[in-house]
């Protein structure tokens, strides 16, 4: 019986881990997900103000197509835009000893290291809706809220990756993106 309950043990915790392994960060279609059920729960987005009847195409297909397009966009760039991946992380345990483990673990200097860029990210994906926002007019196209759709998709991403159960134990080290924790002897422990 003692064997049985400690087979059924280990499966469960074999199980569990490889839960944890996939909530390490959100797949593509965790993002899309988040976008289209989320939208519009806490403020209304813009919408064209023409007649119906005047559109070429359903509005509602185009501007979710746009939120989601938008909301998976971040993980594609991080791979080729230079800077792209810190802008995923936050760490807010960072401070002066981390940055120090890191700096020895890595062989870079501490001023090359800090918590992670998604603060930065989300407040410039808000000036850019801002931005967006402020150009429309009465004539705006249904592709000028597409747009603004498609920058809120963008924006809703770095919250989402922050979210993230175990994205935040990451730190920026020169422009890249480094998962870990500093363990109890003081020394950085590669994610």
């Amino acid at each position: 019986m003692r064997k049985i309950r400690k087979l059924v043990l280990v499966i469960i915790l074999i199980l569990n881990l490889a839960l944890i392994e996939d909530s390490w960060s959100w797949p593509l279609g965790v993002h899309r997900s988040l976008a289209k059920k989320n939208a519009e729960k806490c403020v209304d987005l813009p919408r064209s103000n023409r007649k119906r009847c005047d559109l070429l195409v359903d509005e509602n297909t185009l501007l979710y197509k746009s939120l989601m397009d938008g909301s998976v966009a971040p993980d594609f760039s991080q791979y080729t835009k230079k800077g792209e991946s810190p802008r995923h992380a936050y760490n807010p345990g960072f401070n002066n000893s981390m940055a120090e483990s890191v700096s020895n673990f890595y062989n870079v200097s501490k001023s090359s290291i800090n918590e992670g860029l998604a603060r930065t990210a989300i407040a410039a994906e808000i000036a850019k809706i801002k931005d967006l926002l402020s150009k429309q007019t009465c004539n705006s196209t249904q592709e000028d809220y597409a747009r603004i759709w498609n920058q809120f998709g963008v924006l809703s991403h770095y919250p989402a990756d922050i979210a993230a159960p175990l994205h935040v134990y990451s730190v920026n080290v020169d422009g890249k993106y480094h998962e870990g924790d500093v363990g109890s002897d003081g020394k950085w422990l590669k994610g």
